[in-house]
Order: C-alpha cells, then sequence, then structure tokens
C-alpha cells in the first residue's frame, strides 16, 4: 500500500498514513483534533520542467466520511450457511434439547402421580434414544451410521443422567 502525507487543517502539523485510512475519520497526534485523511494528494506545476507536490490539508470534522457497505445477515440465513458447511440440519437443535430435558419434568410429574417405578427410568431411556436419533439425523447420517450413532449419543445422554443422578444423591445426603 502506498503512503499518504497531508497536514493538519487545525494545527498544520505534517501527517503520512497508508492509503487504506483516505476517506476516514482520525485524531491529529499533534494537537488531538478530529479530522478525515484526504483522498489523494494534490500536485501542482509551477513553471515549465519543475513539478513540486503540495501537501494537501485534511479536511475538518464536518464532512460525512466514506462508510464501507454492511450487510448484516439474518439469523436464517446464518443458519442456512452455517448447515451448508457443516451438513447439519439446522431446525432440529431445539428439539434435540427439548428430548434432553423433558424428563425431568415428566418423572416428577410420574412420582406425583405415584406411578410405578419403573415407568421414570423408561422415561429417561425412551428420550435418550429420541435425541439421539434427531442428533444422528441432524447430521445426516443414514442407515447403519444413523443407528449406530443414535445409539452412541443416547449412551452418552444416560452416562450424563446417571451422573447427574448421582451429583444430586451425594449433594442430597451432605444436606442431611
Amino acid at each position: 500500500m502506498s503512503e499518504v502525507k497531508f497536514a493538519c487543517p487545525h494545527c498544520a502539523q505534517h501527517i503520512a498514513c497508508d492509503d487504506a485510512y483516505c476517506g476516514n475519520p482520525m485524531v491529529c497526534p499533534a494537537c488531538g483534533e478530529k479530522m478525515f485523511v484526504p483522498r489523494l494528494a494534490a500536485f501542482t506545476a509551477p513553471p515549465p520542467g519543475k513539478l513540486t507536490l503540495a501537501l494537501p490539508v485534511g479536511t475538518s470534522a464536518r464532512t460525512t466520511p466514506h462508510q464501507p457497505e454492511f450487510n448484516a445477515w439474518t439469523a436464517e440465513e446464518w443458519d442456512k450457511h452455517a448447515a451448508s458447511l457443516t451438513g447439519e440440519k439446522a431446525d432440529l437443535q431445539p428439539l434435540v434439547w427439548f428430548f434432553l430435558v423433558t424428563p425431568f419434568a415428566i418423572s416428577l410429574i410420574l412420582i406425583s402421580r405415584r406411578a410405578a417405578v419403573l415407568a421414570i427410568p423408561i422415561c429417561f431411556i425412551f428420550s435418550a434414544l429420541v435425541a439421539g436419533f434427531l442428533w444422528a439425523q441432524r447430521k445426516k447420517l443414514e442407515g447403519i451410521k444413523l443407528i449406530l450413532a443414535g445409539v452412541a449419543c443416547a449412551i452418552a445422554v444416560l452416562a450424563g443422567y446417571g451422573c447427574l443422578a448421582v451429583a444430586l444423591l451425594i449433594a442430597g445426603c451432605a444436606l442431611l
């Protein structure tokens, strides 16, 4: 990149900066006043044969700088872009979390209704399997890979449920 040289409009301090700053605001290092970096250097031609460079003067802060174009993505566009890069289906993520959290509420309802003790682990196993298969489907797996990944994910979720149950049991015993 080339260098742009100009003078501060407030104190006439000579300033040099990269041409990438042209048209953008900056603060003078000498006087601290705000100014805009000029776009181009100005050449003047006095008598023929002699070419001199006149330092341009930065404009004061009253002018508006060149604003770069900024196109932000919407949430839907970002999800579509992320899905195209990773191969995942973005729309299944909330459903996976729903099936991971739901068994806790269902087990409380089953306990309050004095349901069979076997119904609570079945609820957690079913929820873990559904969440595992949804996660595997989100990764666009098919066939035996879908089944194996779903079961593996379900086993990992059940191990997490077990660790959480043990931690709650230890915390409950510590309170006694």
